[in-house]
């Protein structure tokens, strides 16, 4: 009887909301009604869209210990709020929760850092993205993954290796979207111990950086090389302008310093030659450099060397403000 007078409840008290695919596709229409997703998914675009990210490794398929390389597959979960994809259960039939194909809604173009390979071709159009009615997002897309390693084979064959997958987020800079490691960092629930490799120890970080930092760098990177190799194949009949003789004397000048110096102790005549070389103001024009006529070759050579002393100044004082920065603030 007690059973009976259970069931009796539910029945009469316990409402059920039903949910047809009728209603489901008319939540997902007005939703989707007039949503870009060409525009960050937060109401004021002066702030950040938040990204959760965690790590699930599934399996390491295999380590290729010539190319330093290691291959492994998993998946990531990425989660922010996209505050236009929001509603009231309570209006919509009790629909808390909603599965949308990925390429309908906004997400950001997370690429992995080795090979730069866009990540919407690694999860694939055909899979969904969970929405909740607070405007949460899910997104788990799975790719068999290939990353470089460092390699230690001092104690072979107990080797041990370090590798790094690193994910970006590619257009977008930290003011308009900004990552955070989950709490659950790199999850190894699902993984599959391998017969060969084990995990020894597993570690998270976020490199937040702003506009300014890599993206730069590597359009600089990619100019001078560019240019180099416009340089370098130039018709030798094409004459050399002053900025690019410049170039060439200043490179001179400096891999001359130690040389001539050396040289003083050998005679007179040298000694006077490496005076004559030494002063820096007599690097224009002079009747000495129109007998050595710089080449285009010469012009390539140049700038890489003033290009790769250039970056490494610059490096090393960003690297004493960091520092500088960080004790200061400590």
């Amino acid at each position: 009887m007690a059973a009976v007078s259970t069931v009796l409840a539910v029945c009469l008290f316990g409402g059920v909301n039903s949910q047809t695919p009728v209603q489901v596709k008319s939540l997902v229409d007005n939703l989707l009604s007039n949503y870009d997703k060409r525009i960050r998914p937060v109401e004021d675009q002066t702030l950040p869209v938040i990204l959760d990210v965690s790590f699930s490794l599934i399996s390491i398929i295999g380590v290729d210990e010539v190319n330093e390389k290691l291959e492994t597959s998993g998946y990531l979960t990425i989660q922010w709020t996209d505050s236009l994809l929001r509603w009231d259960p309570a209006s919509n039939n009790g629909i808390s929760t909603i599965f949308l194909p990925q390429n309908d809604i906004w997400k950001p173009d997370i690429v992995l850092g080795n090979g730069f390979k866009k990540f919407e071709e690694f999860g694939g159009s055909f899979y969904n993205v969970e929405v909740q009615s607070f405007g949460d997002v899910f997104w788990k897309p799975f790719q068999v993954f290939e990353t470089q390693c460092s390699i230690d084979t001092t104690y072979f064959p107990y080797e041990n290796i370090v590798c790094e997958i690193v994910f970006v987020v590619w257009s977008y800079t930290v003011f308009e979207v900004e990552i955070f490691k989950s709490a659950n960092g790199i999850n190894l629930n699902e993984y599959t111990e391998s017969g060969v490799w084990e995990i020894t120890r597993t570690d998270v970080k976020v490199s937040k950086e702003s506009f300014e930092s890599k993206m730069t760098m590597g359009f600089l990177v990619l100019f001078i090389t560019a240019l180099q190799i416009r340089l370098h194949h130039r018709d030798t009949s094409v004459p050399i302008s002053k900025p690019f003789r410049f170039m060439v004397r200043l490179m001179h000048y400096f891999h001359c310093r130690k040389s001539c110096k050396k040289s003083k102790t050998i005679s007179p005549a040298e000694n006077k030659d490496s005076e004559y070389r030494d002063d820096f103001d007599s690097i224009g024009e002079t009747s000495q450099e129109e007998e050595i006529r710089p080449e285009w070759k010469d012009v390539t050579y140049a700038i890489d060397f003033l290009a790769f002393w250039s970056f490494f100044l610059l490096y090393l004082s960003l690297t004493v403000y960091l520092f500088a920065t960080i004790i200061r603030g400590s």
